[in-house]
């Protein structure tokens, strides 16, 4: 896995993003990432201690606004909203939506929204989120994920400018 990983986190760096690796504590160090993405809150805990303040810690998988702000007072670098996480469903837009304008109007920490769909995107761009992570439907695109992530921003833009 050390010898895929690798050259992918080097090539990704060469452009300027930041790779972060979900999961996989171990392979964070070795493989030279960024940082790590965590799933709820046992996950988040244990990368905190391990690699806060070198390395990004980003904690997703959060289920309730308890285990939200428990990421933040471990000092997460953003809180995701929206990830199928563990149990591999994401949770419904409307709750997605509400967790993204309640963290944003508290807490510093930056908050991201996911959106599993095409249509997400504009939803989750009304609310205050910092960032839009776009989900699975990316690869699944029925014109490729070119044109899946085109379509995204040409959203955002349009929704800018109204």
């Amino acid at each position: 896995m050390l010898k895929v990983l690798k050259p992918l986190v080097e090539a990704a760096q060469a452009h300027g993003a930041a790779v972060l690796i979900e999961g996989a504590p171990d392979l964070v160090g070795k493989s030279g990432a960024d940082g790590i993405h965590t799933l709820g809150e046992a996950q988040a805990r244990e990368a905190a201690s391990r690699f806060k303040p070198e390395k990004i810690l980003g904690a997703g998988g959060l289920r309730t606004r308890d285990a939200a702000m428990a990421a933040g007072e471990l000092n997460a670098d953003y809180v995701l909203f929206g990830d199928p996480g563990k149990g591999g469903e994401a949770p419904p837009l409307d709750s997605i939506l509400e967790r993204l304008d309640w963290w944003s109007e508290i807490f510093v920490t930056p908050c991201v929204g996911q959106a599993e769909a095409l249509g997400d995107v504009s939803a989750i761009a009304a609310t205050n989120a910092d960032f839009i992570a776009l989900g699975s439907f990316v690869w699944t695109h029925s014109a490729g994920p070119d044109d899946a992530v085109r379509t995204a921003s040409a959203t955002l833009v349009a929704d800018a400018v109204r």
